[in-house]
This record gives C-alpha cells, structure tokens and sequence, in this order.
C-alpha cells in the first residue's frame, strides 16, 4: 500500500486539439476543447481537408472516458 500511495495522480488523459481518433467502431472524432465530436461523414472530413492518414487509432475504453461533444456537421 506504501508504493500505491507514493504514485502521483495526474491530469485526466486527454489528446490535444484538432487530432483526429477513433476507436474500434468506424466513427472518427475530432478534437476540440478537451471533448471528442464525432465527423458525422466522410463528405464532412473532406470538407473541412482532415487526413485520412493523421487518424489516431484509440483504445475503446479511452475514448469512452472523453467527453462527447457536438456533432461535426
């Protein structure tokens, strides 16, 4: 129980503004202001030039502990 104490807790996990991630699932999300929006369509990505290439695959059980934005539509 000594060394549990002695580990630091630290900030809440979170991946910076405007990265690009996604899950298991073929929904991708974009990141703004600490919660992840879900890119509704691939029309969408391409509007707003996001890169295929950039998505960051993510453990579901990361992603499940962001907060969910608005949609990006």
């Amino acid at each position: 129980s000594s060394v549990l104490e002695s580990i630091q807790i630290g900030n809440a996990l979170a991946y910076p503004d405007y990265t690009l991630i996604k899950g298991s699932a073929p929904e991708v999300y974009f990141v703004e202001g600490g919660k992840k929006r879900h890119i509704t369509s691939g029309e969408i990505f391409n509007t707003n030039q996001f890169d295929w290439a950039a998505i960051r695959n993510v453990p579901d059980s990361v992603l499940n502990l962001m907060v969910t934005g608005s949609n990006l539509e």
